[in-house]
């Protein structure tokens, strides 16, 4: 039998500095395309809970 896969991710350097910026703030570096295709897919999603 398979071994599951583990999901990891590892950040060095100035990665780990961007990421640790983005995840104190992450609303200031929405853009209006980030922020329309997030409210696109929170009202498919709630059509699809409705159809359930």
């Amino acid at each position: 039998m398979a071994k599951p896969i583990e999901p990891r991710l590892e950040l060095k350097g100035q990665d780990t500095k961007n990421f640790s910026r983005y995840i104190r703030n992450p609303s200031k570096y929405d853009t209006p395309d980030g922020k329309r295709i997030l409210r696109e897919a929170a009202a498919l999603d709630i059509s699809i809970i409705r159809r359930l």
